[in-house]
């Protein structure tokens, strides 16, 4: 039954409710309005649940019925993610459907297209395989149910669903129905490395990242994946997660277990409080802030491959990770209409559950290279007391923290370095949302180096 003869069928249901409250009362008349007001409830409850699913509203989990507060909140959240008109690359406003949809369309498709040929394998050298024999076959042991159910189960119910259009909430209601295949279909990507065809295939929804976008770039891709590819990767995350902080530099807080990213706030707190302290002693260094730009879309391909190798992670895992990120094919919802399928060459997806742990483990060979630069006395760093270790940087997830003295010289050797690790993963700085702090003010040296190159 679709939506118009649902709505069709309530009207009805509160008509012959209408004609039966007469003054006249029977035990048949009971017993039928009995049955049509158990069958509105039943209506109320799925049309709220389908407004709530709509809404993406996640914090109002119970209460009385949300219809029409889910229904304005699917109309506001409508109406800001609508694009009307964009300035291209000149500054010249697109109003026009076919213009925007042509301008959006080739923005990502040249957005996720792979414009590097083979990389420096040299930069990796000395790369320490981490990765033990223990964590392999813990990693690649033979899949269980449990582990497809708990999966299933800890994905969001409600999450938008890809283009096959089935959500969560469907699999876990009909979960005792569908387990035996479902769970048939999943070890058989486990078992044979292969990804059916369809099933990685993705809506990518943008989402402004400001009030009043203006240029494509200030919107945020995220991708819509089908359930049964996110079951895949969630599996994958699950084992993965508890082996992470012995894989990743003690620098990197995010996504890694027993750490928090406060951490590594209070530690740049104390250096730009030094800083404020060292004015008078003329001690010069320096902080940078690097943000990246688009990081999870431009991450190459062959590069965290190889770089998985690297840490010591078998054929097989590193078999399921390719499978995973170059299998896709990408069609761009763009105001609710999906566009013609492309296929991209580089990127890992926001809204794929192992995305954030294969971005940091990339975003760990930036500070295998910073800390091999430190050996080499290449970098400096700085030191908040004589007892302290020298601090050299700290990341935030896509986000580093660069400290050194504040010198042509050290300003250089971080921009190679920079230059190597962008060379190698297809990452990019985003000069307007990085920045440079110095404990003498009046020394612009150091800044000039990096607004010049």
């Amino acid at each position: 039954m679709d939506r118009t003869q649902k709505l069709k069928r309530e009207k009805e249901l509160r008509q012959r409710l209408q004609e039966l409250q007469g003054p006249i009362r029977t035990q048949d008349i009971i017993e039928e309005e009995s049955f049509l007001l158990w069958e509105l409830d039943k209506w109320w409850t799925s049309e709220e649940s389908f407004w709530a699913q709509r809404s993406r509203n996640g914090w109002l989990q119970e209460g009385d019925q949300n219809t029409g507060f889910f229904h304005a909140s699917t109309i506001r959240r409508k109406h800001r993610n609508r694009i009307l008109k964009l300035r291209d690359a000149l500054g010249n406003w697109l109003d026009k459907p076919d213009e925007l949809d042509h301008h959006v369309n080739d923005f990502y498709r040249h957005l996720f297209e792979s414009r590097r040929g083979s990389f420096d394998h040299s930069l990796l050298t000395g790369f320490p395989a981490l990765v033990t024999d223990e964590i392999n076959n813990t990693l690649t042991a033979q899949i269980t149910k449990e582990e497809v159910r708990k999966a299933v189960f800890q994905l969001g119910a409600n999450k938008a669903p890809g283009p096959d259009g089935f959500p969560g909430h469907f699999f876990r209601t009909y979960w005792s129905c569908i387990e035996d295949i479902f769970c048939k279909e999943i070890f058989d990507f486990f078992r044979t490395g292969i990804m059916t065809e369809g099933w990685n295939d993705t809506f990518i929804t943008l989402i402004p990242k400001v009030d009043h976008p203006e240029m494509i770039g200030q919107f945020r891709p995220i991708s819509c994946c089908n359930f049964r590819y996110k079951v895949i990767t969630k599996i994958m995350t699950i084992r993965l997660q508890p082996w992470l902080p012995n894989l990743v530099n003690e620098l990197q807080a995010a996504f890694t277990g027993g750490r928090q990213i406060q951490d590594n706030i209070v530690i740049v707190h104390e250096v730009l409080n030094q800083f404020k302290k060292n004015k008078k002693k003329k001690k010069k260094e320096m902080m940078l802030k690097l943000d990246m730009k688009k990081a999870y879309d431009l991450v190459e391909w062959d590069f965290l491959i190889n770089l998985l190798k690297a840490y010591g992670f078998n054929d097989t895992w590193c078999g399921w990770v390719q499978a995973c990120i170059s299998t896709v094919k990408f069609r761009l919802l763009f105001n609710g209409a999906p566009s013609t399928d492309f296929t991209p060459s580089r990127g890992i997806r926001q809204g794929d559950p192992l995305s954030p742990l294969l971005f940091i483990l990339m975003s760990n060979s930036l500070s295998f290279m910073i800390e091999k630069a430190a050996q080499r006395q290449f970098i400096k760093g700085i030191k908040l007391n004589r007892e302290c270790p020298i601090l050299t940087h700290c990341l935030f997830a896509d986000d580093t923290v660069i400290f050194g003295e504040a010198s042509v010289r050290e300003a250089d050797n971080i921009l190679s370095i920079i230059h190597d690790y962008g060379s190698i993963t297809g990452q990019e700085v985003n000069r307007e949302k990085s920045s440079m702090f110095l404990s003498i003010i009046h020394d612009y040296v150091p800044l000039a180096v990096f607004c010049s190159k």
